[in-house]
């Protein structure tokens, strides 16, 4: 009789570690699906922070480069060109593949189209 109440007091224990086991492991999951939310919210939230103060950049170096151009003298047309064509590059920054949509020839800052 002790030794069939010794094996039902182990399998008892084992039904009790196997529930606590697949207990944790549930919590294990629920916290990490909640970490990679979070994650994902973080990404979400710079991406926009990113972004918007990118654009706001983009923009104020676009006016300017704009009103920089507006003031040249009349006879200096090809530096005029090369500022607006920054100022071009400067509203559209990028395409799909994250480079610039012309190239720009760094020894004279204009646009290859």
């Amino acid at each position: 009789m002790d030794v069939l109440a010794g094996q039902a007091s182990v399998a008892l224990e084992n039904v009790r570690l196997v529930a606590e086991l697949r207990a944790g492991r549930q919590q294990m999951q629920h916290i990490a699906h909640e970490v990679v939310t979070g994650l994902e919210q973080e990404r979400v939230r710079i991406s926009r922070v990113l972004h918007d103060e990118a654009g706001q950049m983009l923009t104020v170096l676009k006016i300017s480069l704009e009103l920089a151009a507006e003031d040249l003298s009349p006879e200096l047309t090809d530096i005029r060109q090369r500022v607006l064509g920054a100022s071009v590059m400067a509203a559209r920054p990028w395409n799909g593949s994250g480079g610039w949509p012309r190239t720009c020839d760094r020894r004279r800052w204009t646009l290859s189209v």
